[in-house]
């Protein structure tokens, strides 16, 4: 089923620049995906800083994926029964040279939006695995849970780039877990049934 997200603009005056017009529909049109997408927003002034703001990150994220801006952090998994450690999440941060630390919520969506996630993804991918592999030669098996977005389920070179990852990195592949949301697959028209098949086998 296809859906669209609108923006409109109202304006009353002859005088107005029709890519001014153009732009702040497209404003309009983001903040209508922001808010879940398949719906209408109407433009108000704010939108505008925003919209200047969001490409702003969008070239500043390019540049850092460049410089290798990008750092991942691991969260704990602990077992409520024992307190014992059972694996970790990878969490990534951007240590934007001007704005300092910057959480996911502040790129990610430009990230999605822009198609970035899918490059932004490798990195982290890559660096989880080459963590697990360090910690499981040290500890025994460390489990690492990285997450996949709905683009990334989308993109036909995923099992062939987790599958290089995994040999590259050393990883084992059983110490790698893909952890997909409920709308990664339900925002894609295509089923991902054949590419989680495929990730399976390979361990």
């Amino acid at each position: 089923v296809a859906s669209a997200s609108i923006g409109v603009v109202l304006r009353d005056g002859a005088q107005d620049n029709p890519e001014e017009l153009l732009r702040d529909a497209d404003a309009a049109m983001y903040r209508a995906k922001e808010r879940g997408r398949s719906r209408v927003e109407l433009f108000d002034t704010g939108m505008r800083a925003r919209a200047i703001g969001r490409l702003q990150t969008e070239g500043d994220l390019r540049r850092a994926l460049e410089r290798d801006e990008l750092r991942v952090v691991y969260q704990p998994i602990v077992a409520l029964s024992d307190g014992a450690i059972r694996g970790f999440e990878a969490l990534v941060r951007w240590e934007h040279p001007e704005r300092g630390l910057l959480s996911p919520a502040q790129f990610i969506p430009v990230a999605e939006e822009s198609g970035m996630i899918v490059a932004l993804g490798r990195v982290v991918l890559e660096e989880a695995c080459r963590q697990s592999a360090t910690w499981s030669a040290v500890y025994g098996p460390v489990p690492i849970h990285v997450n996949l977005s709905a683009r990334q389920v989308a993109d036909p070179n995923l099992v062939d780039s987790v599958a290089h990852v995994v040999r590259t990195s050393g990883a084992e592949p059983a110490n790698l877990v893909l952890e997909l949301t409920e709308s990664s697959l339900l925002e894609r028209v295509h089923s991902p049934g054949d590419a989680l098949s495929r990730l399976k086998a390979l361990g």
